[in-house]
């Protein structure tokens, strides 16, 4: 799932949602609701979204070829697109079940794979909204993938935000801080993130970008499709894992953890702004110049007081 960048969102920033077991979506459509199709998407939208949904069907056929290659997947179902014309209309059409810091949603119903997202009329837009969308038909293309089995909740979300490429998730900025303060949240655990607090559902999807950015980087982009396969073929996902990369789901997120204390630990240095830097740079100067004068100090006290002791009356021997 996908968070919108607009003011229902304090803080300002998008985020991406799963897959969530919502019931099927209401086929009695009102007078309102418009349908356009695309080749393997069909967006519905009211007249109000006319020009909105034309540009959210290229962007999401777009997306479904690409991703689609990339998976290595032959057979594609159609894909349900709904754009909601208000914030009420899209917390009624998810029966209200996304986190307050959500704007998007993928689940997987009898017709087949239902997208939901904002209308750009009242949520975000631009290049917000077209990497939702592109985020969201990742969520539907890695279910196909693995014919709808379940699969760790940070392999989804990490296949979506690879594809989508929100900044904002690709930066290590969060994960760097969590690992100074060992505060970095076990992979497994990312399956309640639905329930986490905004800034620890942040972490975990940077955490859930860098594990898959780390697997395809270092196994390969075939050792993904192994382990889609595998699932698909209803294998437990330890056992997906092992065929893909030799290792299981624990061993692999070791490994991960490995890699990321080795080249993220100071990651967050980079984003700090120049005044930080000036402040930082001035305590270490004063800090640097306490010790000297210290030292300083400690060296004229050492040689006061071998002064004295020369002065002193020498011990005679009996």
């Amino acid at each position: 799932m996908h968070p919108p960048q607009g003011p229902s969102v304090r803080s300002g920033w998008w985020l991406l949602l799963a897959c969530l077991p919502l019931s099927s979506w209401s086929q009695e459509q009102t007078a309102t609701w418009r349908t356009i199709s695309g080749a393997k998407v069909v967006v519905r939208y009211e007249e109000a979204d006319q020009r909105n949904a034309a540009t959210v069907l290229q962007q999401a056929e777009e997306a479904c070829s690409k991703i689609s290659d990339e998976l290595g997947l032959a057979y594609l179902p159609v894909l349900h697109l709904i754009m909601a014309p208000s914030a009420e209309e899209f917390a009624s059409l998810t029966h209200g079940r996304l986190p307050r810091w959500a704007a998007g949603a993928t689940t997987l119903e009898t017709q087949g794979p239902v997208i939901y997202i904002p209308s750009p009329r009242w949520g975000a837009s631009g290049q917000n909204l077209s990497r939702t969308v592109v985020h969201e038909v990742a969520h539907a293309l890695v279910a196909v993938a693995s014919d709808f089995r379940p699969l760790p909740r940070w392999l989804t979300e990490g296949l979506a935000i690879r594809f989508s490429r929100e900044q904002q998730w690709t930066s290590p900025s969060d994960v760097s801080r969590a690992l100074l303060t060992n505060s970095v949240v076990p992979l497994e655990e990312i399956e309640q993130l639905n329930s986490f607090p905004e800034q620890k559902a942040r972490l975990a999807y940077q955490e859930s970008f860098l594990a898959v950015d780390y697997l395809v980087q270092t196994y390969g982009l075939d050792a993904m499709r192994i382990i889609l396969a595998s699932a698909a073929k209803g294998q437990d996902i330890d056992v997906a894992f092992e065929r893909a990369i030799d290792r299981d789901t624990w061993e692999f997120q070791q490994e991960w953890l490995n890699f990321v204390r080795k080249r993220y630990r100071w990651a967050f240095l980079a984003e700090l702004d120049w005044p930080l830097w000036v402040l930082i740079l001035a305590l270490a100067g004063a800090a640097f110049v306490a010790v000297r004068l210290r030292t300083r100090k400690t060296v004229r006290a050492w040689e006061q007081e071998a002064k004295e002791q020369e002065d002193l009356q020498p011990w005679e021997s009996e």
